[in-house]
């Protein structure tokens, strides 16, 4: 995660409020984490045709991910702080 993301991050986090911002940025590590390890998974399987193998070194960008995160929290009014405070 880089700088850019970081101000990324705030900018969602200040968008949506701290709630929903938080839910936001939890979402999109999720699914990050998920599509990241099924693309390394089907590139090194020969699903996915390329000259480089990829690791859990190998950089992905993240804005993407805080983007699909801010608009799954925002469509569907996620709030993770509440369900993880039983």
């Amino acid at each position: 995660m880089g700088f850019g993301d970081a101000k990324l991050g705030l900018s969602v986090g200040l968008l949506l409020g701290a709630l929903q911002g938080f839910s936001a940025m939890v979402l999109a590590f999720w699914i990050g984490a998920f599509i990241s390890l099924l693309y390394i998974f089907l590139n090194n399987k020969g699903f996915i045709k390329s000259d480089k193998k990829l690791t859990m070194k190998s950089e992905i960008p993240f804005a993407p991910f805080i983007i699909i995160g801010a608009w799954v929290s925002v469509i569907f009014q996620l709030n993770l702080f509440h369900a993880l405070s039983f």
